[in-house]
């Protein structure tokens, strides 16, 4: 018979000094009636039952060639359980059946039974969720309604939605099979005398792929620093790494810019730019500029993130109207997270003797702007600008977004945009970032301050957009940003169905459609 094993949080217990006996699991997930109670009414009312989480019991023995051994093994398999974060639950996969997943966390273990050498325990660990999973599926891409496809899943499963958008559209509808329904925006009216409207119409969009479209900018008027180095160009963005930023006693780095097609000149508008800059190194300095240029290559504003820190991994997130030198911070923060600490061995004098003494010391200062990777975002409707920056994680799934705004009340920095340059610096000798990249930038232009007219109905998407809707999280993005303001009351975030389900939406005609699902099992 083959050998018992599991792997938790990504360590299998063969790695561990350990033999397991038995793996005692439920027959299922646990029940429970939920009943209404009625005064007057003989008996209640049933509303269904609850399922509730499940937990295993796994027997082990811990081995050793001594009982010192076998105890010192004890705390490696406890720092195994214990050493992880308790604040979420971890892929549970047991070798029995490979090709399912559960999450769950260690919850404890009896005391130990002592073998001579060796040792055994029982532990325990529970799943909130009761359902196993197998491996993501993804769907073939749908270009006509409805599609009916085979769901390989037990019990019916929560999807994500992947919504390609191919020309304007001012609503969006899904159905399954259940007659659940997602609706997002309105539709048009023609008895009513409406038409769409394009109010943020995409102008520049540019994937950051291919640099033979950009031109060098060695226009060092407006960069707070000298122009050296040049961008690497990979299949996701412009990068530099240590080699890329030439040299230089201050910030040096290269740039590059690009204009808008059609000699655009926008009075409103918000740009965006999907960036990634962290560093594994507390001394590295860095930054990632973004500057909004006129037609004349001047400088109308800038957004950038930067550590200009050599002791502590502290970023700074800052955007201005204007120049570096005859301009005005819209925000320039650095908002502190946590103190990393250390203890410190130290001696001072007392009642004329010397003696040593131990106390925690700062050692690095971290905030929430460090190791980011997400969307950097600048906006002018009338004299409001408007700069926000929103975390993501390795999912591309907004994890926080903080804005600031600032009124330009005497309208000094109102000139009109044309195009973006970027620039990524290292400062002077100090270690460079070990990310500093630029991964796809948009440009769109607001018009009558993005607002519709009476009869208008605005456009929600255009071509290029792409709507992510994730059923098991209920959250809508789109282009990586929240977009849960255009869901209709009574939308639901559906499931779909085991064995075969049917898939209707609209327009049709005006979007692609992809899935993606786990299959879930009991």
């Amino acid at each position: 018979m083959a050998e018992l094993g599991l792997t938790f949080a990504g360590i299998h217990s063969q790695d561990m000094p350990v033999i397991i006996n038995t793996i005692t699991r439920p027959f299922s997930m646990n029940a429970s009636e939920l009943v209404q109670e009625v005064q007057g009414m003989s008996g209640n009312v049933w509303m269904g039952n609850h399922n509730s989480s499940i937990s295993f019991s796994i027997d082990l023995t811990i081995i050793g060639d001594s009982r010192t051994e076998r105890i010192n093994n004890t705390r490696i398999v406890a720092n195994w359980l214990f050493q992880i974060d308790n604040y979420q639950e971890y892929e549970m996969i047991f070798d029995e059946e490979p090709d399912k997943s559960y999450y769950g966390h260690f919850v404890g273990f009896s005391n130990m039974t002592d073998l001579m050498d060796w040792g055994s325990t029982t532990l325990t660990f529970t799943c909130s969720d009761p359902f196993a999973y197998k491996e993501q599926v993804d769907t073939n891409t749908f270009t006509a309604s409805p599609v009916t496809f085979s769901v390989n899943s037990q019990v019916p499963t929560k999807p994500i939605i992947n919504v390609e958008v191919n020309s304007d559209i001012t609503s969006l509808a899904l159905t399954n099979s259940n007659n659940d329904y997602i609706f997002l925006g309105n539709p048009v009216d023609p008895d009513q005398g409406q038409s769409q409207a394009n109010k943020t119409p995409l102008v520049f969009m540019d994937p950051m792929t291919d640099s033979s479209s950009w031109a060098a900018n060695t226009d060092e008027n407006y960069i707070n620093g000298t122009v050296a180095g040049q961008f690497e160009v990979s299949a996701q963005a412009f990068l530099t790494t240590s080699s890329d930023y030439g040299s230089g006693s201050a910030w040096h780095g290269p740039s590059l810019k690009k204009f808008i097609p059609g000699s655009e000149q926008l009075q409103d508008f918000r740009m965006n730019a999907v960036v990634w800059f962290d560093s594994l190194d507390y001394k590295s300095m860095g930054v990632c500029r973004i500057y909004l240029l006129d037609a004349n290559n001047n400088s109308i504003g800038y957004i950038c993130i930067k550590d200009n820190d050599n002791v502590n991994p502290f970023a700074i997130f800052q955007a201005k109207a204007g120049t570096e030198s005859n301009g005005h911070d819209i925000c320039y923060t650095g908002q502190k997270d946590q103190m990393i600490k250390k203890n410190e061995t130290l001696k001072k004098k007392v009642r004329g003797r010397w003696v040593w003494y131990t106390q925690p010391v700062n050692i690095a200062e971290t905030n929430i702007f460090n190791n980011f990777y997400g969307i950097l975002s600048l906006q002018r409707i009338g004299n409001t600008w408007t700069a926000s920056i929103t975390k993501w994680d390795s999912n591309n799934m907004p994890q926080w977004t903080y804005s600031y705004k600032w009124m330009d009340s005497n309208n000094q920095y109102t000139g009109k945009l044309s195009g973006v340059a970027i620039y990524n610096a290292a400062y002077g000798t100090a270690p460079v970032m070990t990310h500093n990249q630029q991964a796809e930038i948009r440009i769109y232009q607001i018009l009558d301050g993005g607002v519709p007219g009476t009869t208008e109905v605005p456009v929600i998407a255009s071509a290029g957009d792409e709507i992510m809707i994730d059923c098991e999280s209920c959250n809508i993005l789109k282009n990586g940003e929240e977009f849960m303001d255009q869901l209709l009351i009574g939308s639901k975030f559906f499931d779909l169905a085991a064995g075969t389900e049917v898939i209707g939406y609209a327009p049709a005609d005006k979007i692609n459609l992809a899935l993606s699902y786990r299959p879930k099992f009991m």
